[in-house]
C-alpha cells in the first residue's frame, strides 16, 4: 500500500505539471489516475503534506509567475490563457496565493531585474 501511495503521488505531480495547473479541479486528476478524490487527498496529505487542491493551485501560481516575469502580455490575456473567466478572478486568486496582485508582482520583479543590471553595469565599469 505504501508503495502504491508513493507511485500515485508521483503520477499526480507529473500530471499536474503536464497540465500546467490549467485543470484546477481535483476530480479531473482523480479520474485520470483512476482513484477517488478522497483517496487522492489522503495520499497527497500523507506524502506531500498538502492537499491536492493546494498542489494544483501552486502549479497554477508558478505558471502565472513565469508568464508575468517572461513576457509583457497583458494580465487579461494571461487570465484567459490560464482559464480564468476574468482578470479580476485571476487577480483575486493570485493575491490569495502570493499576497501580491499580478501588477505588483510584475513591478517587483522588474525592479529586481533593474537592480541586478545596475550592479552588473557598476562591476563592469570598475573593471
Amino acid at each position: 500500500m505504501r508503495g502504491r501511495g508513493n507511485e500515485l503521488y508521483s503520477e499526480f505531480i507529473s500530471l499536474v505539471k503536464s497540465q500546467g495547473g490549467e485543470r484546477r479541479d481535483v476530480t479531473f486528476y482523480a479520474d485520470r489516475l483512476r482513484v477517488g478524490a478522497r483517496y487522492l487527498s489522503q495520499v497527497t496529505k500523507r506524502i506531500g503534506g498538502k492537499s491536492p487542491k493546494n498542489i494544483i493551485d501552486e502549479a497554477m501560481t508558478d505558471k502565472i509567475k513565469r508568464r508575468l516575469r517572461s513576457s509583457s502580455e497583458s494580465i487579461q490575456a494571461i487570465s484567459y490563457d490560464c482559464g480564468f473567466p476574468s482578470q479580476a478572478q485571476l487577480t483575486k486568486f493570485f493575491k490569495k496565493m502570493t499576497s501580491l496582485t499580478p501588477t505588483d508582482f510584475r513591478r517587483k520583479h522588474d525592479d529586481s531585474i533593474q537592480q541586478i543590471r545596475n550592479i552588473q553595469t557598476k562591476k563592469h565599469e570598475e573593471n
